[in-house]
C-alpha cells in the first residue's frame, strides 16, 4: 500500500527544494551581514555591485587629516569613509581586504604583495560624478601605511582606474548657503547636491582647479568653489598619434564649467620638493590654462610658496584671506611659460601624455600600479 502518489512525492521535492533556496539565501545574506554589520564596522556598498565594510564612524586618524588640511566636519562627514585594510573573523582568519576591494585588486595579487596589516587602514571619498550628478565609480584611497609599487616605492595614493577623472563634492548646507548666498539647499541627498553643482555652471562664478580631492574639499570649507583632477595632467587628452597642443584636448569631465562662459578659472597645483616634479608640475598647469583658455574662459596661474605644498597647507598656515591675495597675483598663461622652455621637449610631453591616458584608462600596462583583472 502506497503512503504518497506519484504526484504528491514529486510536489514534495519541489517544495524541500523550495525551502532549501530560501534557507541557504537566507544564510548568505545572514553571513554577509554578520561580516560587515557589527559594533565596529558596516555596509559600504561601492558602485560595481561589490559590498565591502568599512568603519562605522571616521577614525580618529582620518578625522586628524582632514582637520590638518582645514576640512570643515560637515564635508568630511558626507564626503569621506575610513576603510581597514582587512576583517578578521574571530578565529584570525581573513574574511574581507576592504582597501583592496575598493580599489578593485584582486585577491591573489594582494595577498602575495600587500598582506593583511592589522594596523592599517584608509580613507576613500563618495563624490559626485559631474555629467551625472550620481555617485561617482571612481574610488581614490590613500593607505596608511601606503602600499609599495612592484619597485617597492610607497604610493601614498591609490585609485581604482575608473575612467571618471572629475569627483566633484558632495556639499553641506553651511557650504551651499555661503557660495551661492542662497537659503540652504545642499546635503540632503544627491538631488540637492545636483542642485548646487547645476547652480555653479549656470552661473559665472570664478572656479579653482587643484590636484586631489582633498584640496578642493578645503577650498569649499572656506566658500571658494573647486574642482579636483588626479594629479597634475589628469585633466588632458593628447591624440596618441600627435604629440602636440594642437591635437590636444581638455577631459570631457571639465568642459560642463567650462564651455560658453567667459569664467574666471584659477590653475593652483601642487609645489613639490624634487626639481625635476616640480617642472613636470609646471608643465601640466601651462598645458591645462592653454587648453582652458582655447575654450573661451579667463585663464590664471597660481603659484604656492615654497613652504607649503598643497592649497590646504597655504590655508592652515595662513588664511583664506591670504589665499585671495595669491590669486590676485596669479598670471596668464603666455607669461607664466616664460619660467621654463616654451617649445616643450618630446621627453616632458610624453611624460604628460602618459599621465593623462593612465587618468582616462587607456594605459594596458601600468607598471606603477600594475593591476591583475
Amino acid at each position: 500500500m502506497k503512503l504518497f502518489s506519484r504526484n504528491t512525492i514529486v510536489k514534495i521535492i519541489l517544495v524541500l527544494i523550495v525551502v532549501s533556496l530560501c534557507l541557504a539565501t537566507y544564510l548568505n545574506l545572514w553571513s554577509s551581514k554578520s561580516i560587515c554589520e557589527t559594533t565596529k564596522y558596516s555596509d559600504l556598498q561601492l558602485i560595481n555591485g561589490v559590498k565591502t565594510c568599512k568603519f562605522k564612524s571616521i577614525t580618529e586618524r582620518t578625522r586628524q587629516e582632514m582637520h590638518e588640511s582645514g576640512i570643515s566636519d560637515d564635508l568630511v562627514d558626507l564626503n569621506v569613509v575610513s576603510i581597514p585594510d582587512v576583517v578578521f573573523d574571530e578565529h584570525g582568519t581573513v574574511l574581507k581586504r576592504p582597501i583592496a576591494e575598493v580599489l578593485g585588486l584582486s585577491n591573489e595579487y594582494v595577498s602575495k604583495l600587500y598582506p593583511p596589516n592589522a594596523e592599517r587602514e584608509g580613507w576613500t571619498y563618495l563624490g559626485i560624478d559631474p555629467k551625472s550628478f550620481a555617485p561617482s565609480q571612481t574610488y581614490e584611497v590613500k593607505p596608511i601605511p601606503p602600499f609599495r609599487d612592484l619597485y617597492g616605492y610607497p604610493q601614498k595614493y591609490e585609485v581604482n582606474h575608473s575612467r571618471v577623472v572629475v569627483i566633484l563634492p558632495r556639499i553641506s548646507k553651511r557650504v551651499s548657503s555661503l557660495i551661492l548666498n542662497t537659503k540652504s539647499e545642499g546635503g540632503a541627498d544627491w538631488q540637492e547636491d545636483r542642485y548646487f553643482w547645476q547652480r555653479v555652471i549656470e552661473s559665472d562664478r570664478p572656479i579653482v582647479i587643484v590636484e586631489g580631492f582633498k584640496k578642493a574639499l578645503s577650498l569649499i570649507s572656506y566658500g571658494t568653489v573647486a574642482i579636483s583632477i588626479l594629479g597634475s595632467c589628469g585633466g588632458i587628452v593628447f591624440e596618441q598619434s600627435n604629440l602636440s597642443l594642437a591635437s590636444s584636448r581638455i577631459m570631457t569631465d571639465l568642459l560642463p564649467f567650462l564651455r560658453e562662459k567667459r569664467r574666471q578659472i584659477y590653475i593652483n597645483f601642487d609645489t613639490d620638493e624634487l626639481p625635476s616634479v616640480r617642472r613636470l608640475v609646471s608643465v601640466g598647469a601651462w598645458v591645462h590654462a592653454a587648453l582652458i583658455e582655447r575654450e573661451g574662459n579667463i585663464v590664471s596661474i597660481a603659484t604656492l610658496p615654497e613652504d607649503t605644498k598643497g592649497v590646504d597647507d597655504f590655508l592652515v598656515k595662513y588664511s583664506i584671506t591670504e589665499y585671495y591675495k595669491l590669486l590676485n597675483d596669479a598670471i596668464k598663461p603666455g607669461d607664466y611659460s616664460l619660467q621654463f622652455s616654451p617649445t616643450l621637449s618630446f621627453l616632458e610631453l610624453t611624460s604628460v601624455d602618459w599621465c593623462a591616458r593612465r587618468c582616462e584608462g587607456q594605459c594596458a600596462a601600468d607598471t606603477a600600479f600594475k593591476r591583475i583583472p
